[in-house]
């Protein structure tokens, strides 16, 4: 069977190009032979599943949504993704097979260290004086 449908932003009803869909168990588990696809720049995708199968959507900056096949219907099935508006929450996406998890992507901007900026000066400084001659 194949499932047909169109990834957009709940609110602004924006396509989001390139989410990633996966098949998966019905608590959003990767299951081990499990299909996987990217949507087009439309947020059209279209994916090959078994009638008891569920397929996980995801996007970056959104919650992820977890849906059994037998809801879809025969056309393109319109999937409306929640912007997730607390970034800090966004955990692990996926747990693969192993138990390995995926990086949630937050990178943290922390200023540097006072005592990294001294030794940045002092070995520029070791460097200029044994160079100098």
């Amino acid at each position: 069977m194949i499932a047909k449908g169109q990834v957009i932003d709940s609110k602004t009803k924006e396509e989001l190009p390139q989410a990633t869909i996966i098949v998966t168990d019905g608590k959003g588990g990767l299951i081990e032979d499990g299909e996987k696809t990217k949507a087009d720049k439309n947020g059209n995708f279209t994916i090959d599943v078994f009638p008891s199968d569920f397929v996980t959507v995801s996007y970056i900056g959104y919650k992820n949504k977890t849906i059994s096949i037998k809801d879809f219907s025969s056309d393109i099935n319109v999937i409306n993704l929640e912007y997730n508006k607390k970034t800090e929450e966004v955990k692990n996406i996926f747990k693969g097979n192993r138990g390995e998890e995926v990086d949630n992507g937050i990178m943290e901007n922390k200023p540097i260290q006072w005592y990294y900026w001294a030794s940045f000066i002092f070995i520029g400084y070791y460097i200029y004086t044994k160079y100098r001659k």
